[in-house]
């Protein structure tokens, strides 16, 4: 036989705080629920435990429970108090009205199921849900990262300070609406970005040459000729070779390097070879050279034999 138990007073509060936090994930997520058991004739139950049925709804009656739990509850002088959304989580998202069962042991669901209420803070959060489009939102309060959102172009009127945007997020097919002529770039000109040819860029008009060290000419406008400047280049020399040697090559800093004469000049003689017309051999130490009995060929001068 099961007993009857009657409900009176029930009180559902809603103690979701505002989804809109940075913090979302140390809220919790749950529903305080408290009642006033009575019997069927009553008078309020004194001391109970009874395991208790809850459901959530979105619809008074009929419909299928969006979440359901059970709990051993606790009743003293007809009160008790539960903690819904602790087994299991309670993920539902509040968007609309919701409405919960309550069944005690064997006994059908009582009526009317209970519509849930907001408590007063968490009606401040609907405010979040419904941000005019000229809304301002603080830099302070915005401390964690915003992640696959998207922001109109027209929604960005302020100055950005220290944010970080991520290398993938700026793409071609992004900036194609901010697009400049060819050669130009976007650049910053103190208060707004503008279209501009880069610093060192190829292309412009020359206007004007100035003639730099090493060179002569001076400053030129229109036509004129620059030549380099021959005192300054001879400077470049620092050094010279002694006597009998001649400069090789001529280091960057001006420095010299020297190479003895090969030709003219005076030396030691090591070696004499007899050429055309002469007798005598080579000779390294000593010897003599004299005149040949040969007539020299090709018209030349020579002793000849007259016997």
């Amino acid at each position: 036989m099961s007993t009857k138990f009657g409900c009176l007073a029930a009180l559902a509060l809603l103690t979701l705080a505002s989804l809109f936090q940075p913090t979302q994930a140390q809220i919790p997520r749950t529903l305080n629920y408290q009642g006033y058991l009575t019997s069927p004739s009553g008078s309020a139950i004194n001391s109970a435990s009874l395991a208790m049925l809850f459901k959530i709804y979105t619809v008074q009656t009929g419909g299928s429970a969006l979440h359901t739990e059970t709990q051993a509850v606790t009743v003293s002088n007809g009160i008790f108090n539960v903690l819904l959304g602790t087994s299991p989580a309670l993920t539902l998202p509040f968007d609309a009205q919701y409405y919960l069962g309550v069944t005690m042991g064997t006994d059908p669901e009582m009526t009317p199921r209970q519509p849930l209420a907001a408590s007063p803070y968490a009606i401040r959060t609907a405010s979040a849900e419904s941000l005019a489009a000229t809304a301002t939102v603080a830099g302070s309060q915005i401390t964690g990262a915003i992640s696959t959102a998207t922001l109109p172009a027209t929604s960005l009127t302020g100055t950005i300070a220290a944010a970080q945007i991520a290398d993938a997020s700026v793409t071609a097919a992004k900036l194609a609406g901010n697009s400049c002529n060819s050669g130009q770039v976007l650049q910053y000109n103190g208060s707004a970005w503008v279209c501009a040819s880069p610093a060192g860029s190829s292309g412009g008009t020359v206007t004007s040459i100035t003639a730099g060290t090493g060179l002569t000419g001076g400053t030129i406008t229109g036509i004129g000729t620059l030549a380099a400047d021959a005192t300054f280049l001879q400077r470049r020399v620092a050094a010279t070779c002694a006597v009998g040697s001649s400069i090789r090559a001529i280091a960057a800093d001006g420095t010299v390097t020297c190479q003895t004469d090969t030709t003219g000049g005076s030396g030691t003689v090591t070696s004499i070879t007899a050429g055309t017309g002469l007798t005598g051999g080579t000779i390294t130490t000593t010897g003599t050279i004299g005149l040949g009995t040969v007539p020299v060929a090709n018209g030349g001068t020579g002793q000849t034999s007259l016997a």
